[in-house]
């Protein structure tokens, strides 16, 4: 899921500047889901990785979708969890709509299996262990991925 660094700022990361205040130095694009676009950035005055996801715009000018992405940023951010990835920041300017969360190198679990085709035993436990407890402590605070 990874991307060339980025050219010309588009409109997308114009407006994403705008919105925040210039706090977030965009530094390439990771990949593109079905929902969003998701940035590697640094915070500006902290020097610390991070990654913006930013909704589609097409996605963005419903109003349902828009209020659907706001809910599961702050039921995200309530989740305090060694295995869940915590929401540091979120906002809108226009029909933009984006999360902030900490950047973890390596890739995800589907790109780890896309390099090594199989898992050990003890990763494939531990990994299973890992999201397991995850969802356990969301479910119980009423919190359901999708």
């Amino acid at each position: 899921m990874s991307a060339p660094p980025l050219g010309e700022p588009d409109e997308e990361l114009s407006e994403l500047r705008r919105a925040t205040g210039n706090r977030y130095t965009i530094v390439k694009r990771l990949g593109s889901g079905g929902m969003a676009h998701v940035y590697l950035a640094r915070h500006a005055a902290l020097s610390r990785a991070l990654v913006v996801k930013v909704l589609h715009r097409n996605l963005a000018r419903d109003p349902e979708m828009r209020e659907r992405f706001r809910r599961e940023a702050e039921a995200a951010a309530r989740l305090v969890h060694p295995f869940v990835c915590a929401i540091s920041d979120m906002g809108s300017s226009g029909d933009l709509e984006y999360l902030v969360m900490p950047y973890y190198a390596g890739g995800s679990l589907a790109d780890l299996l896309a390099r090594q085709r199989t898992l050990s035993p003890t990763i494939a436990a531990s990994t299973a262990v890992q999201v397991s407890c995850a969802l356990d402590y969301a479910h119980r605070r009423g919190v359901v991925h999708r």
